[in-house]
């Protein structure tokens, strides 16, 4: 579970920042650029991050507002 503890680090941490490098993400969790690699890869690959064509930086994806609205559909807010 410690890799899973990290996954959700990057996400958090790009979320904080809203748009960020690798190795900005590496300085800031203190991970490994190569792991950060790894990890945004697959997350890009699976649409939670988007990575700019041009700069290359990170940021969230709308996968997680759908998510969220999922969670909505079936929870009460109140």
């Amino acid at each position: 579970m410690k890799s899973l503890h990290k996954v959700l680090d990057v996400i958090e941490t790009v979320a904080r920042e809203g748009s960020i490098g690798i190795r900005e993400l590496s300085a800031r969790t203190g991970f490994p650029p190569a792991t950060i690699h790894r990890m945004t890869s697959t997350l890009v690959e699976r649409r939670y991050l988007k990575q700019d064509a041009v700069s290359k930086r990170l940021s969230l994806s709308i996968q997680f507002l759908e998510l969220g609205t999922r969670v909505q559909q079936h929870f009460s807010l109140t």
